[in-house]
């Protein structure tokens, strides 16, 4: 059995826009489950806080991230060894939505497999956004509508993120029926 070291820490990473009221529910979040640490990055191709995230683990330590797609690209050549590097250290990637984590069996598998479902996610995103829809919008498709509004044009942030609080609370399913 894997026994965590009675000094072992939880540290939590997310990236999201500053402006972004999901920011907030990101790091509440992380902070509720145990997180001595939250490392914050900015979307964009550099990730500072993430290295640095990744400095401050020790073995035994366990990272957090909301969801698998906080993670940089896993086709970034600078952290195309993440998770073997990560085992090396005996450090855990946790994921609170998707439920994943590599100490559990076949873990690594799983969250490999998220983490390629991400890339294409991010890779649809910019489709979306170079054929002219706002990011809001884009955002509104990959996410099977979880957002209230169904029309096309009126996103509603305030009712998008009760939303989110009730698939979080598990009241709610995502998908695009719900």
């Amino acid at each position: 059995m894997n026994e965590v070291p009675v000094n072992a820490a939880r540290v939590g990473y997310l990236c999201a826009s500053p402006a972004s009221p999901i920011r907030d529910i990101y790091r509440a979040d992380l902070v509720a489950a145990g997180c001595i640490r939250v490392y914050e990055d900015t979307p964009g191709p550099e990730r500072p806080e993430f290295d640095r995230a990744l400095n401050w683990l020790r073995s035994g330590d366990e990272l957090l991230v909301w969801r698998v797609n906080q993670l940089p690209s896993a086709w970034d050549q600078r952290y195309s060894g993440l998770l073997n590097d990560l085992k090396a250290r005996s450090v855990v990637l946790v994921s609170l939505l998707d439920g994943l984590s590599t100490v559990r069996p076949n873990g690594d598998l799983c969250v490999n497999l998220a983490w390629a479902q991400a890339d294409q996610e991010r890779a649809v995103f910019e489709r979306l956004i170079q054929a002219g829809h706002s990011a809001e919008h884009a955002v509104q498709l990959l996410m099977g509508h979880l957002y209230a509004s169904e029309s096309d044009s009126e996103p509603s942030t305030p009712d998008s993120i009760e939303r989110i609080a009730a698939v979080r609370a598990g009241t709610m399913k995502v998908g695009v029926d719900g």
